[in-house]
């Protein structure tokens, strides 16, 4: 479950500290989109825990290629800053 709220067109979105939550939430048209930000991570739970998510992005500081388990992508930090 998570908390939205909307300030001069800024959607913020809180879960509680018991609650594994992704450390962004991109809400667009169609759904919302859960991102995780790590620097070796390798679990999505966090990413799996938003059950209205269309796909999860994960992206990793080590990874050297992009991946998809499942209905989330993982992709290196290079690539997500197209570096």
């Amino acid at each position: 479950m998570y908390l939205k709220k909307i300030f001069n067109g800024l959607v913020l979105y809180g879960g509680t500290e018991d609650e594994k939550s992704p450390d962004f939430i991109v809400e667009i048209n169609d759904g919302i989109i859960p991102i995780e930000v790590g620097t070796s991570k390798k679990d999505l739970s966090q990413l799996d825990s938003i059950k209205e998510k269309k796909y999860g992005l994960l992206i990793n500081f080590k990874s050297n290629r992009v991946r998809m388990i499942n209905d989330n992508v993982i992709v290196p930090l290079k690539w997500f800053l197209l570096v």
